[in-house]
């Protein structure tokens, strides 16, 4: 698997180079499957693009496959929905909801219940469910798309270096805890075997600093495995990194 890099000048090339990955694998996935099965992230990098792809809904020559794709989610922080820390608050608000999207289309983490390995195993029932019938050889899940961006650390999604959430390969969903990152609240991720299983995993990276790590991981993947969880997104379908140096 050799992974596709496009590199950009600014973070609006960078939105507009992914919202055409995005639109043009959604219609495929559609065509294909009647369906587009989508799991999104959160992050500074990523909400210029959540607006910029609400804009194109309203574009007479955008035709979006909205009605047809089902938004999950990447990871989550255990914050009330309406936090501005929430990740699905903020893609409800700048996204989904402008977007028109309908709300049978939208699978939130619960952030409500007792703890975050109750709301973990309550999302990894909601996914049993959607993919009863869409299961790996190896029996989990399979996402049209997962997007991902990449903490300083280089942690994907809340799977944070030397942490027992990266090293999970039994369950879809688990809980974590942040080593030192801010907000420093529990969170609800996605393990790896699932963001490994998806047919187009695609990065988003903004940033010098940010950017040096990408170009590690992209030289060396193997050697950095240890040290940088993003190093470990090896997807049995397409690896996509836009990288923005801004």
């Amino acid at each position: 698997m050799k992974a596709e890099v496009y590199e950009v000048a600014d973070i609006d090339r960078l939105c507009r180079q992914v919202a055409e990955l995005f639109m043009d694998h959604g219609r495929r996935a559609v065509t294909e499957r009647g369906k587009y099965i989508v799991a999104l992230t959160g992050g500074s990098t990523v909400q210029p693009l959540y607006r910029y792809m609400a804009e194109l809904e309203h574009r007479e020559d955008e035709a979006s496959p909205w009605r047809d794709t089902f938004f999950f989610w990447g990871d989550e922080r255990w914050v009330a929905a309406d936090h501005p820390d929430s990740n699905s608050g903020m893609a409800e608000r700048l996204f989904l909801d402008p977007a028109e999207v309908p709300r049978e289309n939208i699978f939130r983490i619960p952030t409500d219940l007792s703890n975050a390995a109750a709301g973990a195993a309550a999302y990894e029932a909601t996914l049993r469910d959607f993919f009863r019938n869409g299961l790996s050889a190896g029996g989990f899940p399979v996402f049209d798309l997962i997007l991902l961006g990449m903490g300083p650390d280089g942690h994907i999604a809340s799977l944070f270096p030397g942490t027992d959430a990266l090293a999970e390969r039994e369950t879809w969903v688990t809980d974590s805890f942040p080593p030192e990152l801010s907000p420093a609240v529990p969170r609800v991720t996605l393990t790896l075997p699932v963001i490994n299983r998806a047919r187009m995993v695609l990065f988003l990276i903004n940033g010098f600093a940010k950017r040096g790590i990408a170009d590690l991981i992209l030289t060396s993947p193997e050697k950095y495995s240890e040290r940088y969880p993003a190093a470990l997104v090896r997807p049995e379908g397409r690896l996509v990194w836009v990288i923005a140096g801004d």
